[in-house]
């Protein structure tokens, strides 16, 4: 679960001409490795899940066209991220944080999973675990999970996409306590509609938590469960999607 698919959707509406003209002035080399690929384009290296010029444009830009409050961040914090995707936002997070931050990036598509690993090893970032896990509001649940092989565009329990597969769930909760982790400075999730879940089963890491960061077209909801522990909206940004927002939602 990772990078809402429908964020995509404003950069398919650039007009043909533009889009072509941007794609022959960037040289991206392509070596497959391992299912996914690693792409070249000048001094930049990113692993993503598809030889596709669009996409490793989209991922290599992403943290300069993406509202996603770097800026609250600070020195040591430990962070959830839930549907990391291939690291867009988690390595200029944990470069953010430094040394001792932590940050527990969870991401259960397989081949975003595979480049998130490869993007953390490359950079060389230490302070990430990677977690292979489909995040809900219990544990133990067995979903499908559904997701386009080779996109950008994540995985989903709310919709009918090409490929499937089976998933068990764990609770933020659950997993807090599984690995002895007492508190969180910032929990973050993009992950395709399941936002409102993510909240539900994190109710006892809520507690300590400073900042939530959302992207989600069921932001009313989530802002509902997230107003009564406490926080309250500090920014709230439109996207070129109808419906979908990016929030940052702060203790008190």
């Amino acid at each position: 679960m990772n990078l809402n698919r429908r964020e995509l959707q404003p950069f398919a509406k650039l007009t043909s001409m533009i889009r072509s003209l941007k794609l022959r002035i960037q040289k991206i080399d392509f070596l497959e490795e391992d299912g996914v690929y690693r792409a070249t384009m000048g001094k930049n290296v990113w692993y993503v899940p598809s030889d596709d010029k669009f996409q490793c444009v989209w991922a290599l830009n992403f943290i300069n066209t993406h509202e996603r409050h770097l800026d609250v961040l600070q020195e040591g914090d430990v962070i959830i991220e839930v549907g990391a995707a291939t690291g867009e936002y988690t390595i200029p997070a944990a470069q953010k944080i430094g040394e001792n931050g932590q940050i527990y990036a969870f991401e259960v598509e397989p081949a975003s999973y595979l480049c998130l690993e490869k993007n953390l090893a490359y950079y060389n970032i230490v302070n990430v675990k990677p977690v292979k896990k489909a995040i809900s509001d219990e544990s133990n649940k067995s979903l499908w999970l559904s997701f386009d092989k080779g996109s950008l565009s994540g995985g989903t329990f709310h919709d009918e996409l090409p490929e499937k597969i089976h998933v068990k769930t764990i609770s933020c909760d659950d997993y807090a306590t599984s690995i002895g982790l007492e508190k969180v400075d910032v929990l973050k999730a993009t992950v395709n509609g399941h936002e409102p879940e993510v909240m539900e089963g994190a109710k006892n890491l809520l507690r300590s938590v400073r900042i939530v960061i959302f992207q989600s077209a069921k932001h009313r909801e989530v802002i509902s469960i997230l107003s009564k522990e406490g926080f309250s909206i500090k920014k709230s940004v439109d996207t070129a999607v109808e419906e979908v927002k990016i929030v940052l939602m702060e203790k008190g």
